[in-house]
């Protein structure tokens, strides 16, 4: 099921993913899991999330995704999509021509990026389980690894999200063109790049209240040196960046080997409109939450400032690195960017941003384990949904440190300890104060005041 590793640029994961030496026979069978169950001869017993969507967490929304169709492999229940009925338009879908096209198609919500979760769809009659929305993934993990003898975190997410993310033809041919306009589409190109990942926004934990003395780890000019330093190490000729602050212009701080992925911000209707093209204007979330929401009801708003740009020569010198019309859509440049990332020899960012997990997971299809560098010296949180706190090895401020007990560890017998996403309680209370001796030992944990706060 597994082709050989592609020196050429890749649109959906899915198809794209590599054998690994001594995961070749685990991987097969849980691929093979996820795709009986989803594509199945007869739609008997299905199931579908019931949550809430959450505006601008387009990454979050698809790691969410991701949880309930292992969930839903577990149960052999297939999942369909229609996961919130309530909603007919993504968040990013800020493109008045590719939305009218997928309505049109009667592509709803994130169909109109990714193709259908299932062969399967609702119909009047039809009885549908409902999944329940998990943050929590460890328990789920160990009943994988006991079916399919798959003991990687970042295999069974990574194939679960490449599943999720495989392109409708309009974000593969958005992909195939942007990666042309950032040489990508050359042979081996790919690993001559270095993807980066800039969270600024909303994150509690990078707030300088926290981060102290370490806030310059995030400041740009550290990630411009972390980018400058990861090249010389794998020979990378470009940094490609992505970032939900709008004003970030790592070209203008670190010369040409920086470039914004996958294409200048005023190719989407956002970046016209001098909004961030990620998530926040201002730090605020609302506000953005309101803009893009303002875009998508009043495409005039686009049409209009898009005629002022291209009279005062914003976008005309640069239309061939912005394409199609159907492209000028907030989430197709926003997808377009994280497939592109994934594909790059090494990754710079941070795993408390589900943008920073997901582009590890999707890494890791193509290489395993994937070459990942976190500026707070963070490690990947697969199992978990991000709850913004830093493992207890990692540079942070203590108040935001993830105690121990919070992350699943190795046994040494094929299993691992279960951990928890966001422990409370009076028993995880007791759990938090009680280092394992082994670690303590060994020195690999910080002194026990490290976790004051989460223990008490």
């Amino acid at each position: 099921m597994h082709p050989a590793a592609s020196h050429s640029l890749i649109s959906n994961f899915w198809s794209a993913a590599v054998a690994h030496p001594g995961f070749e026979q685990p991987l097969d069978t849980w691929r093979e899991m996820i795709f009986a169950n989803q594509m199945p001869a007869q739609c008997s017993t299905m199931c579908s999330l019931k949550g809430n969507v959450h505006w601008a967490g387009a990454m979050q929304n698809r790691r969410r995704l991701a949880f309930a169709l292992i969930q839903a492999v577990l149960k052999g229940c297939t999942m369909i999509g229609g996961i919130w009925p309530s909603e007919r338009t993504s968040p990013l879908n800020t493109g008045l021509t590719l939305r009218d096209w997928c309505t049109r198609q009667n592509r709803l919500f994130d169909e109109c990026y990714f193709l259908p979760v299932s062969n399967c769809s609702w119909a009047p009659g039809k009885s549908v389980q409902y999944l329940i929305e998990l943050n929590d993934l460890s328990a789920a993990l160990e009943r994988v690894a006991n079916l399919t003898g798959l003991r990687s975190e970042l295999l069974v997410m990574g194939t679960a999200m490449s599943w999720l993310m495989r392109p409708q033809s309009e974000l593969r041919e958005a992909v195939e063109h942007y990666g042309k306009v950032l040489g990508l589409a050359q042979s081996g190109a790919r690993h001559r790049r270095v993807a980066m990942h800039i969270r600024r926004g909303d994150k509690y934990s990078l707030h300088p209240k926290h981060l102290g003395n370490h806030s310059w780890r995030i400041h740009p000019a550290s990630f411009v040196t972390w980018g400058r330093r990861v090249s010389a190490i794998v020979g990378a000729e470009r940094v490609l960046y992505m970032s939900d602050d709008e004003e970030l212009n790592l070209t203008h701080r670190g010369g040409s080997l920086f470039q914004l992925a996958p294409a200048p911000r005023r190719c989407v209707p956002s970046g016209v409109d001098k909004l961030n093209s990620g998530r926040f204007k201002n730090g605020m979330k609302m506000k953005a939450q309101d803009a893009f929401r303002q875009l998508i009801a009043h495409p005039e708003i686009w049409a209009s400032r898009k005629r002022t740009a291209e009279r005062l020569q914003w976008v005309l010198p640069q239309l061939d690195e912005c394409g199609s019309e159907m492209w000028a859509d907030d989430g197709i440049y926003f997808y377009a960017g994280v497939l592109l990332m994934a594909q790059c020899a090494t990754f710079i960012g941070l795993q408390i941003s589900n943008v920073g997990m997901a582009v590890a997971e999707l890494m890791a299809t193509q290489r395993h384990p994937p070459v990942v560098y976190d500026v707070l010296n963070d490690v990947y949180r697969g199992p978990y949904n991000s709850d913004e706190r830093v493992w207890i090895n990692g540079v942070h401020h203590p108040n935001s440190l993830r105690p121990i007990a919070f992350d699943r560890l190795a046994n040494g017998d094929g299993t691992a300890s279960h951990g928890c996403w966001a422990c409370d309680g009076d028993r995880d209370k007791d759990l938090l104060r009680k280092l394992p001796p082994e670690l303590e030992r060994e020195g690999r944990l910080r002194p026990g005041e490290a976790l004051e706060g989460f223990g008490v």
